[in-house]
């Protein structure tokens, strides 16, 4: 390893002085000894050499107990860097004390599903409120009904098939908004849930739909779907049916 103003051929001398197998332990440990060996090295240099050689041996470190920790469960091999980069030496200890640390900070390959598993395995108590305010966020998310808002009946219901305990529905719900995980909202006396991600598309959605109908200088709805005409029966939800009429006034 090469550090910082110790180049090959100075690297080559301290070595042909004290030994390929004892180099770099007086460089890491003894830095104010290596200037009487080699006296082209300096002591500040010797110290920044200590210093780099150092960060370096803990970071090999970090690694193999990041190693230890991921390996096998289907993360990708790009994260035990990544989280060297994110979290420093103290990434294993933060994950292995809050896993969800991994899906909060959006690292590479970290869904849901792969996080709960490591979660559950290190015996971390499954009721944590912070795990189903993760938990609200993912139900929604992972469900493939092209739904955007989902009414609070139905959230608490896959809420309670996740979590083992008890359940606390409104605080998990109140974490998860603070954090801008998800949104929620009240239409006719209904309360309405949906991701942040999605409220938030979905507003910039209704903001261009606006400015294009403003745009056009329609005198009257020619054109646009008449709510009269959708079955009572079509599956379209309260809620989007709410939308859409004020959409199209």
């Amino acid at each position: 390893t090469e550090c910082v103003g110790i180049g090959r051929a100075t690297a080559h001398a301290l070595v042909d002085a004290s030994g390929a197998d004892k180099v770099v332990g007086i460089l890491k440990r003894k830095p104010e000894a290596v200037p009487t060996v080699v006296p082209r090295v300096s002591l500040e240099m010797a110290r920044r050499a200590a210093e780099q050689l150092l960060q370096v041996e803990k970071f090999e470190q970090t690694k193999i107990d990041l190693l230890d920790l991921l390996a096998g469960r289907g993360f990708p091999s790009s994260l035990i860097d990544a989280c060297v980069r994110k979290f420093g030496v103290h990434g294993p200890k933060r994950i292995r004390r809050d896993p969800f640390t991994l899906l909060m900070h959006q690292m590479p390959g970290c869904g849901f599903l792969r996080v709960d598993s490591l979660y559950q395995d290190l015996g971390l108590p499954l009721d944590r409120l912070k795990r189903q305010a993760i938990c609200v966020w993912h139900v929604m998310r992972s469900d493939m009904s092209g739904s955007v808002w989902f009414k609070r009946e139905w959230v608490e219901k896959r809420l309670s098939e996740l979590v083992n305990g008890r359940v606390r529905t409104d605080k998990a719900i109140a974490m998860a908004v603070r954090a801008r995980m998800v949104e929620t909202k009240v239409v006719n006396g209904v309360e309405w849930i949906a991701t942040g991600d999605d409220a938030r598309d979905e507003r910039d959605v209704a903001k261009h739909l606006e400015r294009i109908i403003e745009g056009s200088h329609r005198t009257d709805a020619a054109g646009w779907v008449d709510l009269t005409e959708i079955p009572a029966d079509d599956p379209i939800s309260e809620h989007q049916r709410h939308g859409l009429e004020r959409a199209t006034v």
